[in-house]
C-alpha cells in the first residue's frame, strides 16, 4: 500500500501535529529544534540522508515526541537498540540545566569505559561553537576545550561540564573501581539519567537514586535494552504505566507491538536464537 494514501499514516501525522502544537513552558522539543545540531546539521525530526553505498535513508524520530514532551518526574523506557535515546538523554539534560541555573545533572553509565566513550563520541563534540553557538557559549572556558584537537581530546576525558549559569552536567558510573570524583553515589543531583540501565549493578541503583534526596526537583529518566525478564530494571518498568509503542509499517500499515522477542539482540542473550534474525 502506498504510504501517501494510507489512512493510518494520516492519523499518525495528525497526532504528531497535535503533539507539536502543544503549548508548554520550556518545551523540550522546541529547545532541541532551536539549539541542537546532529552530524553538523541543524536538528531535524525527519530527514533523509545517504549511506556509504549511496542509498537514501529516511530518519524519522517523531516516535520520540511523546517522551520528549512528557514532564513526569520518573520515566523508565524499555527499548531496542539504536533508538536515539542517548541523544534524548543529552537533550533532556542540556535543555534542563542550560535553562535553569544552579542544577546538577547526573548521567550514569554501568562502567568507566562506556562513560568515556560517550563523552568522546557524543557529548564533547556538541559544544563546538561553529555547530551549536548557544550551547558552546554556556560552557565555562570553552576556548580551553576547543582551541586545538589535543584540547578536545583532553576535554573528552573530563566527565564534568560546568556552565556559566552555575549548572553542571556530570558523567559518572557505578561499576568497576571508582574514585570519589567519579562515583555516582558521591554526587548531589537534581536530575538523573540512567543509561544502559539493564547493565547497572542492581545493588547500587538505590544509592544512585538517593543522590536526589535533598533536591526539590527529583527527576529521573532510565533507559535500557533488556535481554531477559526478571531484572531490577524490568521490575521497575512493570511498576509504572507500561505505555507501549505501536510501530506502523510504512509499506503495509501493519501495527507491531515491541516485545522482548523483538528487542533481544545480543548473542549473549538467553534469547540469542532471536539475535541472528
Amino acid at each position: 500500500m502506498n504510504p501517501a494514501t494510507n489512512p493510518l499514516h494520516k492519523l499518525e501525522d495528525a497526532y504528531i501535529d497535535s503533539l507539536l502544537s502543544q503549548s508548554r513552558v520550556s518545551n523540550l522539543v522546541d529547545w532541541v529544534s532551536a539549539n541542537r545540531t546532529l552530524k553538523g546539521k541543524k536538528w531535524q525530526w525527519v530527514s533523509r540522508e545517504k549511506n556509504i553505498h549511496g542509498k537514501e535513508i529516511l530518519r524519522d524520530y517523531r516516535y520520540l515526541l511523546p517522551i520528549y514532551l512528557d514532564q513526569a518526574d520518573k520515566i523508565i523506557v524499555k527499548k531496542s537498540r539504536q533508538m536515539a535515546f542517548s541523544e534524548y538523554g543529552i537533550n533532556w539534560i542540556l535543555g534542563t540545566v542550560l535553562e535553569k541555573p544552579y542544577l546538577n545533572a547526573l548521567h550514569v553509565f554501568p562502567n568507566k569505559d562506556q562513560a568515556k566513550k560517550f563523552s568522546m563520541v557524543r557529548l564533547t563534540p556538541i559544544f563546538n561553537k561553529d555547530d551549536s553557538p548557544y550551547i558552546a557559549k554556556m560552557l565555562v572556558n570553552p576556548e580551553e576545550y576547543y582551541k586545538n584537537p589535543s584540547a578536545m581530546q583532553l576535554a573528552a576525558n573530563v566527565f564534568h561540564k560546568q556552565f556559566t549559569n552555575q549548572s553542571n552536567y556530570i558523567l559518572s558510573f557505578v561499576g568497576g573501581e571508582n574514585t570519589k570524583s567519579t562515583d555516582a553515589r558521591s554526587v548531589t543531583a537534581d536530575i538523573i539519567f540512567l543509561d544502559e540501565a539493564k547493565d547497572l549493578p542492581e545493588e547500587r541503583l538505590a544509592d544512585v537514586i538517593e543522590c536526589m534526596s535533598s533536591s526539590s526537583i527529583k527527576q529521573m529518566r532510565m533507559v535500557g535494552t533488556p535481554d531477559f525478564e526478571g531484572t531490577v530494571f524490568d521490575s521497575w518498568f512493570n511498576e509504572y504505566t507500561r505505555n507501549e509503542w505501536v510501530v506502523t509499517c510504512y509499506k503495509c500499515g501493519a501495527h507491531q507491538l515491541q516485545t522482548l522477542d523483538s528487542i533481544a539482540s545480543t548473542t549473549t542473550s538467553p534469547r540469542k536464537e532471536l539475535a541472528s534474525r
